[in-house]
């Protein structure tokens, strides 16, 4: 190991015992142990000494000899130096703890212990519960001196965040499963109760301090955005001349729909309905996944398209256990010992009979947390794509691209998603994404006000608004979705055209998803060649 490698991995294991004490959420997504007890930092203080922090690791990041380094360890500095960045242009800038209510309330990352509770699930609860009060009346007195920087719309969905967050909690500590699972619950029930006292008082205060002062931009600004696709999606493009990326793509999508409903001899506004005739029941949908899970994985092992992980595959239902409304399929990779992945499905209620789900839509979810998604992503490039920086990198425009490219790809084939339903689906879904990416667009670069976004979605209901808060908390996520397909699209023309009959699918669909969850770009660069990278955004981004 070089001198280099060596100051690089210190500086590494510092930046993530570090980080992850202010950010545990983040720690409990990527499954890194270790954190599950703590709440995000909020204080001044707090954030002053991350602040600091931040600034003395990027001169730090900024000496160390990058030429030195071996390529993995390239890719990790690059990504730590993006998300310090980042991080500190947020902190400084946007001062985002003032601006999004929603980042006090600690209900997603609960529920996440109890997909993969960690050793000391009733210590970890404890902490959290106990901690809950007094991390929302320090949230009180920031929120409400700055009540006009608050956009209306996250004042009024933290307000349901909060009252749908007591409801869960209390539901949980109540659970037959929390007995099962947990020594003491007594205590748990106690301090649940304190927590949902707390959340209560939080909305009531959000009422009356906050949503009447609230008038602050969604949006964070076309400079923002900029900067945001520039450094944590590696995607250097100007938001403001450069809707037509996604105007094109939306057209093309939108043909290929007509031609394809044309063919079935159905209008595009009947497409939903055909989809919805062929359903599974709501009994035999467990069995349904396993069966669409094990169909996908034999046609790309079949098709060679992809190398295929040996990680295993699991998939069952949720624990039987509360669960916060919102949350659908849920794939979770293992911790750093379990080369494994789950896919957990929402329970059904007990005594209620639950809709049936559409085929085309099991299919689709199947191809994007399982085989051909988020587990091969996971794990094809064995234990150097599971690194840390990789696992909390966040790499929309290589996850989402990969999405929508490899539907498009099986779509144009024989067999797996080569069916008019999955056809149908994969068009309509695709749709929907280069919608959305319009909206992020629009919204954070200026062009749309809120009202204008929400007339653009279909409903205008409850679901519509939380799309567009949660848009609000991830601006140039949907963006970088996008312009990923349409980057591994020209990417792979240009590999076919230059490669002629060398060419091959596999090894360059592998070199794609070998890396993790990373930036699409970053990926392009380091296997190709960063004049290869150059053209591949020049035909795409003009």
């Amino acid at each position: 190991m070089s001198d280099a490698a060596a100051v690089f991995d210190g500086l590494a294991a510092d930046f993530f015992s570090v980080w992850f004490r202010f950010h545990p959420d983040l720690a409990c997504e990527a499954g890194i142990a270790g954190f599950d007890q703590l709440l995000p930092a909020q204080s001044d203080d707090e954030l002053a000494a991350l602040a600091a922090w931040l600034e003395s690791l990027i001169v730090a990041l900024e000496e160390i000899d990058y030429v030195a380094l071996d390529r993995e360890r390239r890719i990790d500095l690059e990504l730590m130096f993006a998300a310090a960045r980042v991080e500190h242009q947020e902190l400084h800038l946007r001062n985002w703890r003032r601006c999004d209510p929603l980042r006090f309330l600690p209900t997603g990352e609960i529920y996440r212990l109890t997909l993969s509770p960690p050793r000391d699930l009733r210590g970890a609860l404890v902490q959290l519960l106990g901690g809950l009060p007094q991390h929302l009346r320090l949230a009180e007195s920031q929120l409400v001196p700055a009540a006009a920087t608050v956009a209306p719309e996250m004042a009024q969905a933290a307000i349901e965040e909060a009252e749908n967050g007591r409801c869960y909690l209390r539901e949980l500590a109540r659970s037959a499963w929390l007995r099962k699972h947990c020594h003491g619950w007594n205590q748990i029930d106690l301090l649940a109760d304190e927590a949902c006292a707390a959340l209560a008082a939080f909305a009531d205060m959000l009422r009356a301090e906050v949503a009447p002062h609230a008038s602050g931009a969604l949006g964070c600004g076309p400079r923002h955005l900029r900067f945001l696709l520039r450094h944590r999606h590696f995607i250097d493009w100007d938001p403001l001349a450069g809707a037509g990326v996604l105007d094109r793509a939306l057209e093309e999508t939108e043909r290929r729909l007509i031609e394809l409903c044309d063919d079935l001899g159905i209008s595009p506004e009947e497409a939903p309905q055909r989809l919805d005739a062929v359903a599974v029941d709501a009994r035999t949908r467990l069995e349904s996944y396993h069966v669409e899970c094990e169909r996908l994985q034999g046609a790309l092992r079949r098709s060679g398209i992809v190398t295929l992980p040996q990680a295993p595959l699991h998939i069952c239902e949720r624990p039987d256990c509360p669960r916060p409304h919102r949350f659908g399929a849920d794939y979770v990779s293992g911790w750093d010992d379990d080369c494994s992945g789950t896919l957990f499905l929402a329970s059904q209620e007990p005594g209620l009979e639950a809709a049936p789900d559409a085929l085309a839509r099991v299919r689709g979810r199947c191809l994007s947390r399982t085989w051909g998604g988020a587990h091969l992503i996971a794990y094809a490039g064995g234990t150097a794509a599971r690194r840390v920086p990789r696992r909390v990198a966040g790499g929309t425009s290589l996850t989402r691209g990969w999405d929508l490219y490899l539907r498009e790809r099986l779509g144009a084939g024989e067999g797996y998603g080569a069916s008019p339903e999955e056809r149908l689906h994969g068009l309509l879904h695709r749709r929907a994404l280069i919608s959305s990416a319009q909206l992020d667009l629009g919204l954070h670069a200026g062009q749309l006000t809120v009202a204008e976004a929400l007339g653009r979605l279909e409903a205008c209901g409850p679901e519509d608004r939380s799309r567009l808060v949660r848009m609000a908390q991830a601006p140039g996520d949907a963006v970088a979705g996008v312009l990923g397909w349409r980057m591994i699209a020209e990417a792979r023309r240009l590999l076919e055209q230059w490669q002629g009959t060398g060419f091959s699918e596999r090894a360059f669909h592998d070199r794609l998803v070998g890396h993790g969850p990373i930036p699409l770009t970053l990926v392009l660069r380091h296997e190709l060649g960063a004049d290869f990278l150059d053209e591949v955004c020049g035909a795409v981004l003009g």
